[in-house]
């Protein structure tokens, strides 16, 4: 599912477009308590088919539920290894092992945040690794982060990420700087095949929004002005 940017780039459009993996279908108009209270974009299946739907957010669920397209069976979820590991902001190299059935991954992950953040001495560094079952390449997503006063409020703070070879390769920056269109790498998510990822791209106030469509482990890529999400199966169903 994909939610435009208008024109100006000042705020989201108030449709939606879907796609089958070959074209897109829409735009839908979305029903107008979700475009500010917010609304789940939803796969449900109706009349043997897999239908895309919006299923109101908490607090709306009085709304009736409307779908619109049928769209392909979803895949099956692949099985993930997740692992998250903490290190010094001022190692230039996090490790970081993941375990893999009955085996284990040592990832080296260079620090992305070695020599920008000064003064720090209470700062550190969270490394998420993450791996779908059948991939040649896990993904590394890291975020420097500190104790923070009672008085402080926390920046919005880059998600720095990697494409991390299991055969051992260098690892990849995923997204450099210079290619961002808002500065700040918000999140990531895989498609539930594991063959796609879309990070979020986000302004430094969170109101620009863009959203990269990965090929996964090959890092190619394209960019949406706006947001997207990968239909899942409805879980209240």
């Amino acid at each position: 599912m994909f939610r435009p940017m208008d024109e100006m780039e000042w705020a989201l459009e108030p449709w939606l477009w879907f796609t089958d993996g070959r074209q897109w279908i829409g735009p839908f108009e979305m029903p107008e308590p979700c475009r500010e209270r917010g609304c789940e974009a939803v796969l449900q299946p109706r009349d043997s088919e897999w239908y895309a739907c919006v299923r109101p957010s908490s607090g709306l669920d009085r709304l009736p539920i409307e779908c619109w397209i049928p769209l392909p069976p979803p895949p099956e979820d692949r099985r993930e290894y997740r692992q998250i590991c903490q290190g010094p902001i001022d190692a230039p190299v996090l490790r970081c092992p993941l375990s893999v059935g009955e085996s284990k991954v040592d990832f080296e992950v260079p620090n992305a945040f070695y020599g920008r953040v000064e003064d720090c001495a209470k700062c550190w560094v969270d490394v998420l690794v993450w791996l779908l079952e059948g991939n040649t390449a896990a993904l590394a997503a890291m975020k420097w982060d500190k104790e923070w006063g009672p008085e402080e409020v926390p920046p919005l703070i880059s998600v720095e990420m990697f494409i991390l070879d299991l055969q051992g390769g260098q690892p990849r920056v995923l997204i450099p700087q210079e290619e961002r269109v808002n500065a700040i790498l918000d999140r990531a998510d895989f498609s539930p095949d594991g063959r796609f990822l879309l990070v979020y791209d986000v302004s430094p106030m969170a109101d620009e929004y863009a959203t990269w469509v990965v090929s996964w482990p090959d890092g190619n890529r394209i960019v949406l002005p706006g947001l997207a999400y990968w239909l899942r199966p409805d879980s209240d169903r």
